[in-house]
């Protein structure tokens, strides 16, 4: 049986080296898990902090009230949250744009899509409940 080879750097001593296809992949992984705790504890930090002060300025329920608003103000914490933690782990500014700008498009889209389900359906309230024009009425 070979044993495997131990690299030595510094006096310190580390296990056997990743195969090279596995290195972008774990890398990625950890990244990945590292971006859902930043963003995790941010929004759950910051939803406290933004919702509590809301509900005591009169606002109990925003995202009720203010559908549109609270998702706005979610989207930005969470770009602040992303941000501010990938700035942290010395990330260059063009990839954490980049990625806080996803985050922020999810948001903008989902606004959006919240304001066409509801014009639809005021459309599609103000139609069922019309009189039916003397054009759609079955002639007896």
């Amino acid at each position: 049986m070979r044993a495997l080879p131990i690299a030595r750097h510094g006096g310190s001593v580390r296990g056997p080296a990743l195969p090279h296809a596995v290195r972008p992949v774990a890398w990625f992984v950890l990244h990945f898990l590292e971006m859902c705790v930043a963003m995790c504890l941010g929004g759950i930090v910051l939803s406290a902090l933004v919702f509590g002060a809301a509900a005591l300025l009169g606002y109990p329920d925003l995202r009720q009230t203010s559908p549109v608003l609270s998702t706005l103000v979610v989207t930005a914490y969470l770009a602040v949250a992303m941000t501010v933690w990938m700035r942290f782990r010395g990330l260059a500014w063009r990839p954490t744009i980049e990625m806080a700008g996803s985050t922020v498009l999810v948001g903008v889209l989902t606004v959006r899509n919240l304001l066409l389900f509801v014009v639809l359906g005021w459309a599609l309230a103000l139609l069922w409940r019309a009189e039916p024009s003397p054009y759609q009425q079955s002639k007896e």
